[in-house]
This record gives structure tokens, sequence and C-alpha cells, in this order.
């Protein structure tokens, strides 16, 4: 986090110990204070924002869906941001369009987090109580999972698995590459190498054929696939595990740069590696070592709606000498372009391969 520590719980001590503000101005200073914290650290510590940002929206653009509480929104792919064009015959009949698809719908969710409750003079005479920790690790944290396990949820429905049994489509998904025994059956693995990325970037703009799966040689041209004009979608962000992005620091200068190497370790880590941006998460249950998602531009996979972005509510009752925090949020995000997401499977540095089965979310150790 890029605020102060020590300055944000002098702060909240300072709204506490101000004898002049009521209960409701204290409440109503904390949660100032609270939310913007709390949207920063959502922001920088949470990866579905990342790959596709959130978008505000008013309630009035929303459906009621006839449940409770529930409402959604509908929206194409291409939202009419952007001017198109088409190739035209001399008839004037379409001959290709760069992007096409049906509306389809976004629901909207409401979320909270678990109510915190400290007492007041524990916080005032004590002077160690850590507030930031508190509305970060305490409440952030969950919001934050919360909403990337629901945007991890369609991105594993939409590659073929069952989100709830974890196991894959019958006949595999052609959007699953696994590269898990490319070093050799023998040896420990070399984890990450620029070949696997540069490759995962040639199958965004190519279509399956007959046999709809990719093949898992990467040494030759894949027969599968074949460019594909009508759809040209690039990699553009790459999610991993956090311990997986130091294999990075392995690739030799030839791949990666001398540049970029030299300043690797002098302490600079990229966030773009060969044109793609680079995202990491320390959840291994939602993105394990070992795996690689791949986005398309954001444009070109969905939307990410807040009717009521994450904020924080706090209430201070001096009378019983409490403090209660809670953060909620109404919010939702689709995916329209399931085409715009690959999955990459490869074995760890340092592991021994195993002979591959067939990819499923438990035994990669993904929690959804």
């Amino acid at each position: 986090m890029s605020i102060e520590k020590n300055a944000v719980n002098a702060r909240f001590l300072e709204i506490l110990n101000d004898g002049g503000l009521t209960d409701l101005e204290k409440s109503a200073q904390f949660t100032k204070v609270g939310s913007g914290l709390l949207k920063l650290f959502v922001e920088q510590e949470g990866f579905t924002g990342r790959i596709i940002p959130p978008e505000q929206i008013t309630r009035e653009q929303c459906i009621p869906t006839g449940i409770e509480g529930s409402f959604y929104i509908r929206r194409p792919i291409d939202n009419g941001d952007r001017v198109n064009a088409v190739d035209v015959s001399r008839t004037g009949y379409p001959t290709g369009r760069y992007i096409s698809g049906t509306d389809y719908p976004i629901y909207l969710t409401y979320k909270e987090s678990d109510v915190f409750q400290k007492s007041t003079r524990e916080i005032q005479d004590s002077y160690t109580i850590d507030i930031q920790d508190i509305y970060e690790n305490r409440i952030g944290l969950g919001l934050q999972k919360r909403t990337d396990k629901n945007f991890l949820r369609q991105v594993y429905s939409g590659l073929g698995y069952n989100t709830a049994t974890g196991a894959l489509k019958a006949g595999g998904s052609k959007q699953i590459v696994d590269f898990r025994p490319y070093h050799g059956a023998s040896t420990a693995s070399l984890g990450v190498v620029s070949e696997m990325l540069v490759r995962m970037k040639q199958y965004f703009s190519a279509r399956a054929t007959a046999a709809q799966k990719a093949a898992t040689e990467i040494s030759l041209t894949n027969a599968n696939f074949e460019p594909d004009p009508l759809k040209p979608l690039i990699a553009a962000t790459v999610l991993m595990n956090i311990y997986d992005f130091e294999d990075f620091s392995e690739m030799p200068a030839t791949d990666m740069g001398s540049i970029l190497r030299a300043e690797y370790f002098h302490g600079y880590k990229m966030n773009t590696f060969k044109n793609i941006n680079i995202v990491t998460t320390i959840h291994s249950d939602l993105v394990p070592r070992g795996t690689m998602l791949f986005f398309a531009l954001p444009e070109f996979i969905g939307h990410n709606f807040e009717v009521d972005p994450i904020q924080v509510k706090t209430k201070v009752d001096s009378f019983n000498h409490t403090l209660m925090v809670k953060g909620e949020a109404f919010n939702g995000i689709g995916i329209g372009n399931f085409y715009g997401i690959w999955q990459m499977l490869f074995t760890p540095r340092g592991i021994v391969p195993v002979a591959p089965a067939q990819p499923n979310l438990t035994t990669l150790g993904i929690t959804l």
C-alpha cells in the first residue's frame, strides 16, 4: 500500500478522541477515510478490476429479476463506444465483420463483509491497534476475494470446467493448452519459458478446425489452428501466481532483453512482457502455481459494473464504547466472449513432471 500506515492510524485516533464530534460525525468521518482506503486496497490487491476495469452505472439502468434485491443489466460485447466498419460486396451485402454478438445478462449482487466490532477504550488506551489492518485484511480482503471468485467462476466455467465438481467437460477444451510435459518426464521442470508465452499469443489470432483442441507440442506448427481474419483478438493480460512470476528472473537475456534482465536484478520487476500486461495474485486457491490465464482486451471480454462501489460503513457508539465496521458493495461482472480467454498449464519450477491427466479444478488446487 502506498499510504503511510502510521499516518492512517493517527488520523483514526484523532477522530475518535475529538470530544467536539458527535457519534454520527465520527462515524461519517471514519466512513469517508475508510472507504477511500478500502477502494485503494482492493484496486491494488484484487485482480478482477485490472483485467476488466469497473464501470459505474445507476439503478435506473438495471432490470429487476423478480427475485428480491436482485437486478441484472444487458450489454452486448460491443457496446457502441466504437465505430465499426464491415466489408461489403458491390450489391451491398456484408462479407465480413470483426465483432459480432448479442446482448447478454450481467447479474448484480449485494456483497457484505463480516461486521468487525472493537472497544473504543481499547483503541484509545493501547495505541497499538492497527486500524488500517482492520480495514484492509478484516474487511477489504473478504470483499476483494469474493469479487475475484465470482469472476473466476465464470472464467473457468467458460473454459469448460464444471465449477461444482471441478471436472472438465467431455472432449476437453480447445482453449486449455497443456505444457506440463514440456521439460521432459525425468528432470525437474524449469517452469515458465519464453516460448510458451509466444505460443499462447498466437492462439488468440487462430481458430479451431476439426480437432477442436490445441496441441501440446509447441515446437511444431499447430495443425489444429489457422489464422482467423474475422476475430483479430490479441492477448492483452496474463493472470498468474506471484511465485510463478519469479521464473521470469531465470530467463536469459536473449528472451527478455539485457536491459530488463539487468533491471530485474536491481529490484525492478516489469509489469509487461512481450506486450502482455502481467497481473499476479498470492491466492493459490484461485490461481495456483502451474496455471496462467490469458485475456483479450477488456472490451472483447465483457463488462464489470458497479452500482454501489466498495465502501465502508462505520458506527460509533460512545454510550457502549464500541466501534463497528463492515464493508459492502453492489456490483456484478459478466463475460460475453469466452473466445477471449485461454488457460495455460505447466509444471512449476523444480518439480519433476508426471504424466498429465485430464485437467480438473480440484486436482489443480482451485477452490471456488
